[in-house]
């Protein structure tokens, strides 16, 4: 073949390749990175940016002794034996003596304080793209984008103290005895050891809250009360018609995401108040209803009834409600200097994933390095609840009749009447009073690590100005080609 038509069709090549690669169309968006994120934080608290206030306190009061050994190591005893029918024989004892004693009686005070604490986690799902062609010096946009996953989720622990005073008695003592023979009486080493004391005991004294319970124990008295705990008021105080229940003051909430939020609220009752309204008005007075019980011996009767009875609850609450929002930053590290677009050339940018500036690429190839976090706030909205409900019944009767009847050695039991009427209406209820907010406030959550994420590469090509001039040239070298030939 010609060398001159070789010349001609890789030139040929070369220009078609050359202005095919300047007037093709756009490529495609290439996908750099994909990628799950997740970020936590523990024990950050619930009132202000920081970790949860938490407060432990222990302190022994009472006589120790230390754990020490006494010791009786008197000299060694010898002596000489006569026997006028038996030969003399020396004798030689060695003997020593030990006490171990330990002691430790007295109270200890203990108490733990928790102000109140929550635990997070976000989730994203992190997409990086760029154009399927990335011109070398001319800007372009990566399109980053970051979703919120459901997976996100909070829980909070509710502020808390507890208590306790303890009664301690630990008394250890041992002895050790040696003795040591030897000479005529022969070799011999006789060893013992006794315990003459262990004790180790620990008994609850009084304590509140302890092990998170809500209950207040005194020993003698067992469990005086705490949360769930009811009694009633004296006759004297509202005629006797009015109970009340303590709730429990441990609020905690469990938030979910809805929308790019995380929310969730939680709801305790502090304290219920049953009122017997008509019992109350009525000065305990039986005018609107009574109840009957008699017991013949053979046949107990229980009947009663109530013309109208109406009772009302009363309660106090506390309300939590908490909201987490988070924007994702992100932190990119180029191996070599780019040009951001208002910022001039860097080797690094950091700031939020949707602020991210258009980038130009100065060499042929650039790798980029990724590491993202998380800037997040926390709303706390604290209220104290009151709500109320109302139930009334109109005309109620009932009666009940049992036997008990003993012959011949043997018990027979039953019921022979159980019966009831109405009520003839009954109507209730319930509803939120008000509510009066005690803490509103939104600040920093911190505690969120750092991730990295992974790592891609920008490869540019040439300026479109630089391929014309690539192809310009190879045209003129072609046709200088062709002239010399002919």
């Amino acid at each position: 073949m010609n060398i001159h038509r070789l010349y001609g069709r890789t030139f040929a090549a070369l220009l078609a390749g050359t202005l095919g690669a300047a007037i093709a169309p756009e490529a495609h968006p290439l996908e750099l990175l994909n990628e799950t994120l997740s970020f936590n934080t523990a024990r950050q608290s619930i009132w202000s940016d920081g970790d949860a206030f938490d407060f432990s306190y222990s302190q022994f009061f009472g006589a120790t002794s230390p754990r020490k050994t006494s010791v009786y190591d008197p000299r060694a005893v010898s002596g000489k034996v006569e026997i006028k029918v038996l030969p003399d024989f020396d004798w030689y004892v060695n003997p020593y003596f030990s006490l171990t004693t330990e002691v430790r009686a007295g109270i200890e005070v203990g108490a733990n304080i928790h102000g109140g604490s929550i635990d997070a986690n976000l989730d994203y799902a992190v997409a990086i793209s760029a154009p399927g062609t990335i011109v070398r010096g001319e800007y372009f946009n990566l399109d980053a984008v970051a979703t919120a996953q459901r997976s996100s989720a909070f829980a909070t622990r509710p502020a808390s103290a507890s208590a306790w005073v303890d009664g301690i008695l630990d008394v250890y003592a041992q002895s050790f005895v040696r003795f040591q023979t030897a000479r005529d009486l022969g070799d011999h080493d006789y060893r013992l050891t006794t315990t003459l004391a262990n004790v180790d005991v620990r008994k609850e004294i009084v304590s509140f809250n302890r092990d998170e319970s809500g209950r207040l124990r005194i020993i003698g008295a067992g469990d005086v009360g705490g949360v769930g705990s009811s009694f009633t008021l004296p006759a004297a105080a509202l005629n006797g018609s009015t109970s009340v229940t303590a709730g429990d003051w441990r609020v905690a909430a469990n938030g979910a995401l809805s929308g790019d939020t995380l929310s969730g609220t939680g709801r305790t009752t502090l304290v219920t108040a049953d009122i017997d309204v008509d019992q109350f008005l009525l000065s305990g007075s039986d005018v609107l209803g009574t109840r009957l019980r008699r017991d013949f011996g053979v046949i107990d009767i229980d009947f009663g009834y109530e013309v109208v009875d109406l009772d009302a609850a009363l309660s106090v609450g506390l309300a939590q409600r908490f909201e987490v929002t988070g924007d994702l930053l992100m932190q990119l590290t180029f191996s070599d200097v780019v040009r951001l677009e208002g910022l001039g050339e860097a080797t690094e940018w950091f700031g939020r994933i949707d602020e991210l500036p258009a980038i130009a690429v100065l060499g042929d190839e650039v790798r980029v390095d990724t590491q993202f976090l998380v800037d997040a706030t926390l709303s706390n909205q604290t209220g104290i609840t009151f709500g109320a409900s109302l139930d009334l019944t109109v005309l109620e009767l009932f009666a009940r009749a049992s036997y008990d009847v003993s012959y011949f050695g043997a018990d027979r039991r039953g019921q022979f009447l159980n019966a009831r009427y109405g009520p003839v209406y009954q109507w209730s209820a319930d509803g939120s009073l008000l509510e009066i907010p005690v803490f509103d406030s939104e600040f920093e959550l911190g505690g969120f690590q750092a991730v990295s994420g992974g790592s891609f590469v920008l490869t540019a090509v040439p300026e479109p100005h630089t391929v014309g001039l690539v192809g310009a040239g190879l045209v003129v070298l072609l046709l200088a080609t062709r002239r010399r030939r002919h």
